[in-house]
């Protein structure tokens, strides 16, 4: 949970590892051949003074979850190799899914997907 991130974000190694064992999520994935990389600083894993890294897969998941139209749902995930957080849930993700954010008990509550709330693990980047 980024309050900040304007998009979903994920470790490329850590999301390819959920792609391979549940290939049944996975919905698509999308390459430099369908889109320019994204340059992503901050959240780098580095060992130089270089703090930025282009992202150039996007992983779509199926989410076992349904719009209001009886449409189903997907998530999108940005994923680079120097990505140093597994995953990162964007403010526009969490908008949508009308969710709110519990600071006090660390937990994040969805009121549009019903499923029950998940916890948050607080590091720093």
């Amino acid at each position: 949970v980024d309050t900040a991130a304007a998009i979903n974000t994920a470790s490329f190694d850590d999301i390819f590892a959920l792609a391979e064992a549940f290939p049944h999520l996975v919905h698509s994935v999308y390459t430099t051949k369908q889109y320019a990389p994204l340059c992503l600083s901050c959240i780098v894993k580095t060992d130089s003074t270089i703090v930025t890294s282009d992202l150039k897969h996007v992983f779509e998941c199926k989410l076992p979850y349904k719009t209001a139209e009886g449409d189903p749902c997907t998530i999108m995930f940005v994923a680079g190799k120097d990505v140093s957080v597994n995953l990162i849930l964007s403010l526009p993700f969490l908008k949508a899914t009308r969710s709110n954010i519990d600071l006090g008990d660390g937990v994040v509550e969805s009121n549009l997907l019903d499923i029950t709330p998940w916890h948050i693990t607080f590091k720093s980047a």
